[in-house]
């Protein structure tokens, strides 16, 4: 029994409604893909990959302060930029131009912080998962001012009342 609820334990833990980011918008807008790193820290490295394009190339890559649009997959070039160049307070967001039918897909943010202590290309310190859900019809219904899927943080509080009331079975 204690395995069991030491198993759901680590099962929420691990669910945050961070993951459930969805974001609908029509096509032809201009969508901002939001990201925070660490406030305080320089950011050495910035990914922003489409998981079902990452062998052909990425969303948008920064290193060392420099954009290299020859590592960007060609649909992207010249249609993505940092919200904010500065990166200031760790806000790596960017903004995809124009989007179309072909932009729908899971975009993963991944972000390096320099450290002494650790080569350049150790994995990431941060990252996040946002669906990006582009509609012809117009149909934008249940986005929240943040990129959230309204119905997506429902069912994460629906998931976690279950959880709370098996407990009190228990």
């Amino acid at each position: 029994m204690s395995f069991f609820m030491g198993f759901l334990l680590i099962t929420l833990a691990s669910v945050s409604p961070q993951e459930l980011n969805t974001i609908r918008v029509k096509a032809g807008e201009n969508v901002p893909l939001q990201c925070h790193g660490p406030k305080d820290a320089t950011i050495t490295l910035l990914e922003w990959i489409r998981s079902d394009l990452l062998s052909e190339g990425y969303v948008f890559f920064y290193r060392d302060e420099h954009l290299y649009e020859n590592y960007q997959h060609p649909s992207f070039v010249d249609r993505v930029e940092l919200r904010n160049p500065g990166l200031k307070d760790g806000d790596v967001s960017v903004i995809v131009k124009n989007v179309t039918n072909s932009d729908t897909g899971r975009y993963l943010c991944y972000v390096s912080v320099s450290k002494s202590s650790r080569p350049k290309r150790a994995s990431p310190d941060f990252s996040k998962t946002i669906e990006l859900v582009v509609d012809d019809s117009g149909h934008t219904d249940g986005i929240t001012g943040d990129g959230g899927d309204l119905h997506g943080h429902a069912a994460f509080s629906l998931f976690i009342g279950v959880i709370v009331a098996a407990f009190g079975i228990f």
